[in-house]
């Protein structure tokens, strides 16, 4: 009756939230995406103008490039107005993420000890291990694809009007591919502190499965 009732206050809470950043974006925000959409049509609108000018020294072409900036200008103001008005909702959304960062390496490890602790045998524990990794591989190949049609037909974010960075900017991306000796470093801890302060999942499981004594038992 308790796990019921627990699934129900989350339920609630969920529609809670959406009810209130709903309410929030239409009397708070709303006002605030519109100028930033219209600082975004007007860039947009004096770019092709500035295309069209081959001339960089005429008084047309030193007034659309002042009119841009002017609408950068206002574009970033309200940007950052925006960021203001919603302050409050990112520290709440990061103190939840960060408990909930601050419980998963010890529930995996404690899962892990005990779950293993009590199939007993190690050779169980592998086939065990193998099924898992077979289900984890098939969730997450489902929660990809679920997640890819659902952006496409609902679009998230169409309507928050971000900003888009500028053409030359770039990402910052390692694009070099991992290699064996950076995969293995990633897979086995020097440090079980850590690989529990870095929430690195994969380690801990290692870690887990390495922590039974000779006799079978764990320490």
């Amino acid at each position: 009756m308790q796990k019921s009732k627990l699934t129900l206050y989350i339920f609630i809470a969920l529609i809670l939230g959406v009810i209130a950043g709903y309410l929030y974006n239409v009397y708070v925000i709303n006002a605030i995406n519109t100028k930033i959409s219209a600082a975004g049509v007007n860039i947009k609108n004096i770019d092709n103008r500035l295309a069209g000018l081959k001339d960089s020294t005429t008084a047309a072409y030193s007034q659309l490039k002042t009119r841009r900036l002017a609408q950068v200008n206002i574009s970033k103001a309200n940007d950052n107005l925006r960021e203001d008005k919603l302050e409050g909702f990112t520290i709440l959304s990061d103190i939840f993420l960060r408990l909930i960062k601050m419980i998963v390496g010890p529930l995996v490890f404690t899962t892990l000890v005990v779950g293993v602790a009590k199939v007993g045998d190690i050779k169980a524990v592998g086939r065990i291990g193998g099924k898992t990794m077979l289900l984890f591989i098939g969730a997450t190949f489902v929660s990809l694809l679920l997640g890819m049609l659902l952006v496409n037909l609902f679009e998230p974010g169409q309507a928050m009007h971000l900003a888009l960075p500028d053409s030359h900017f770039t990402t910052d991306i390692n694009k070099s591919a991992l290699s064996l000796k950076e995969f293995i470093g990633e897979v086995f801890p020097k440090s079980f502190t850590e690989a529990m302060a870095e929430n690195k999942i994969l380690q801990i499981v290692v870690f887990s499965l390495f922590f039974r004594n000779r006799d079978g038992r764990y320490r």
